[in-house]
């Protein structure tokens, strides 16, 4: 709901960039994980690791998804690392790639539109870091209510359990700091390519 009612999603869907559909199905792994954590059966495991093999090929930073996924299982169910079941799915995770990674690697040389290095802290300090924050809380392209309700979620216990939950939160946590930190440090600003980093 929050990413339907974001104006900047809204902008871009009448486009044909990949930015919303990397967005959507960035959510679609993250989901998946879950839905996996939750019912632990292997369809559901194998389920999660096609969709993940999927959304993972959208953009380059995509991939990155795969470490919200990983603290997901690591925080919620660490368990699961010793099955050999789990393993067995990652290798077939790893052949499903290959063809994305192959393609990665062919174009590792081009400049992506940029006379600069692809990554660089004069990118952060330039200005990236401030415009990428603000964002949040301009309340223009991104409504400053979702923001709130973000930091509402880190600040408050679980009426259920009276605890802050920090292992629920992590995976929330990761998605966002590394979506929303990649752009600090690369030649374009969020405030052209914002929803990429928007968790859920």
């Amino acid at each position: 709901l929050v990413f339907a009612l974001t104006p900047q999603v809204l902008i871009w869907c009448n486009t044909v960039a990949v930015e919303p559909s990397a967005a959507c199905m960035a959510a679609f792994a993250v989901l998946s994980a879950l839905y996996y954590l939750r019912a632990g059966t292997g369809a559901a495991l194998y389920f999660f690791f096609f969709v993940t093999a999927f959304a993972v090929q959208f953009r380059p930073e995509s991939a990155m998804i795969c470490a919200v996924a990983g603290t997901l299982i690591l925080c919620l169910k660490p368990s699961e690392l010793k099955q050999g079941r789990l393993w067995l799915a990652v290798a077939v995770f790893v052949a499903l790639m290959i063809p994305h990674l192959t393609h990665l690697f062919s174009v590792k040389d081009f400049d992506w539109g940029g006379s600069g290095p692809k990554f660089s802290w004069s990118y952060f300090w330039g200005g990236n870091f401030k415009v990428n924050s603000l964002f949040y809380f301009m309340n223009m392209r991104f409504p400053l209510f979702f923001t709130v309700l973000f930091f509402l979620g880190l600040a408050m216990k679980s009426p259920a359990t009276g605890t802050w939950q920090w292992r629920e939160k992590a995976g929330i946590l990761v998605w966002f700091l590394l979506f929303w930190g990649i752009f600090c440090f690369f030649p374009l600003t969020l405030i052209s390519i914002p929803f990429v980093a928007q968790p859920g």
